[in-house]
């Protein structure tokens, strides 16, 4: 079986290597997965059409959002979020949209149960939608904040003593965007504070290293992304349910 996945400037993606590891410990044998690295969605998805040689892709920024009017079905997170990452194709051809980011996240944010959470989400993309939801799901309240939407902007955080959590959800940082700290008064922020980006590339970020200075814990998004592997690669199974 094919397997692959797309976005733009992407050479930094460990996804080819984690899938291998995985097939390696299952025992599969015979499935590939590469790297597409794409200019523009529509002529990738009228080749998967028409070759009809893939079973599945996975998807990453900056396609998250616009995959989902090419799709043929949506599972119900994908369609809550309006935001794919995993594409199955049926046996007769259909594209499903799934959303694994959601149960990534959700099983790799440190919990602070012995104080009342909050956290502040920046971002307002694909990547960001999945977290709101996790955040939801697991009952921690939380405030978005973004360059230029609604209600916040970066302008109008001047604390963040309030927050138990504060998650990059932007690509800020990361290899596309380097260098690159959000706007941010870390020097409010209390000890012990959880710094989440969900960036992996480079490990360390401009963010995490902020979060860090002043005394904050730092994850950044390698063990999401071996949770959606690892423990959500259920879209890609032939015998999987949509």
């Amino acid at each position: 079986m094919d397997f692959c996945i797309i976005g733009r400037d992407i050479g930094y993606t460990l996804s080819p290597a984690l899938y291998a590891e995985l097939w390696a410990e299952t025992g599969e044998e015979g499935h590939t997965f590469v790297l597409e690295d794409i200019p523009r969605l529509a002529p990738f998805i009228k080749k998967v059409r028409r070759d009809r040689k893939l079973s599945g892709f996975t998807v990453t920024s900056p396609y998250k959002e616009e995959i989902v009017p090419y799709l043929d079905r949506l599972t119900p997170d994908a369609e809550a979020m309006g935001a794919v990452n995993t594409v199955r194709v049926s046996e007769d051809g259909l594209l499903i949209g799934h959303n694994t980011d959601i149960h990534g996240f959700m099983h790799t944010l440190p919990r602070l149960s012995s104080v009342g959470e909050r956290a502040l989400v920046c971002g307002n993309g694909g990547a960001a939608k999945a977290v709101r939801e996790g955040l939801k799901r697991l009952g921690i309240p939380f405030d978005l904040v973004s360059r230029h939407a609604a209600p916040l902007t970066y302008d109008g955080v001047k604390t963040l003593a309030g927050y138990t959590h504060i998650i990059n959800a932007t690509p800020a940082g990361s290899v596309k965007v380097p260098d690159e700290a959000l706007p941010l008064p870390y020097d409010t922020a209390k000890a012990g504070t959880v710094f989440y980006d969900l960036n992996y590339a480079p490990p360390l970020t401009p963010f995490l290293m902020e979060g860090l200075k002043y005394g904050g814990a730092a994850v950044n998004g390698l063990p999401m992304l071996r949770a959606i592997i690892f423990g959500a690669q259920w879209p890609f199974l032939s015998n999987s349910a949509d």
